[in-house]
Parts: structure tokens; C-alpha cells; sequence
């Protein structure tokens, strides 16, 4: 593989920094391509409103003292959930995710029950198995 070279769109082989405005240009057209995809997909808004969210929540307090139930002390914006099946530049696949750890920073005893239920069940389950088995 040649370093000197670089093949283009449709194949033919130009050499490195033979053209550099027309690089530029390539470049900055895809650039701009993508940023305008990404401001105008649908749940642009609300993947800044979740990221504010969580900023908010974690201005005041470590995540120690989310986990112990202490309560935030600064307002936390609201968000407008953008319903499912919206076509955009693919942003959506980030909201799940997104709107689950605001969840989770809102209501911490949530990752108590979640461990809870991990542990407990199968702790749970191997007692009532033990203690069947002993009858």
C-alpha cells in the first residue's frame, strides 16, 4: 500500500497533497453534511435535555450520596420524550440508554432493588430447594 497515494469515490488514484483545497472543501462538505444531519434529527433536543439533566444531578452530590438517597439541591429540567420510530441520522439508539441512567440518578434506590433482586433471588431460590429437600 502506497502512502503517497489515495484513491478517491470513484477509484482513480490522486497523490497526497496533490490538491489540498479540494481536500478541504471534501472535507468541510462532508463536515457540514453531518452536522446539519445531527441538528436536525428529532431527538437532538432531548439527548441535550437528558445530558443537562444529568449535569444537574450530579452538580451537588457524589454518587456515593445519590446511592445513600441524598436529595439534589438544584432544579433539574424537564425533558419532552420524543415518541419512537422517528427517522434521524441514527441518534435515537442513545435515548434508551439516556433516559434509563437519569432514571437511575433521580432514584437511586432503584441499584438497590436491582442488587437486591440479583443476589436475593437466587440466594432465595437455593434456600427453598435446601429446605424442601430436608422435609
Amino acid at each position: 500500500m502506497s502512502y503517497t497515494t489515495r484513491k478517491t469515490e470513484d477509484g482513480t488514484a490522486i497523490p497526497l497533497g496533490g490538491d489540498p483545497l479540494s481536500d478541504l472543501i471534501k472535507c468541510s462538505k462532508t463536515a457540514i453534511g453531518t452536522v446539519i444531519g445531527g441538528a436536525t434529527d428529532p431527538y437532538f433536543a432531548e439527548v441535550l435535555c437528558r445530558i443537562s439533566q444529568l449535569q444537574a444531578l450530579s452538580k451537588d452530590r457524589t454518587p456515593v450520596q445519590a446511592l445513600f438517597g441524598k436529595k439534589p439541591t438544584v432544579a433539574i429540567p424537564q425533558c419532552v420524550s420524543v415518541p419512537p420510530g422517528q427517522k434521524g441520522m441514527g441518534i435515537e439508539v442513545a435515548i434508551k440508554p439516556m433516559r434509563a441512567v437519569v432514571y437511575v440518578h433521580q432514584h437511586p434506590i432503584t441499584v438497590w432493588l436491582g442488587l437486591t433482586a440479583l443476589l436475593g433471588t437466587p440466594i432465595l431460590i437455593g434456600y427453598m430447594i435446601g429446605r424442601r429437600s430436608k422435609r
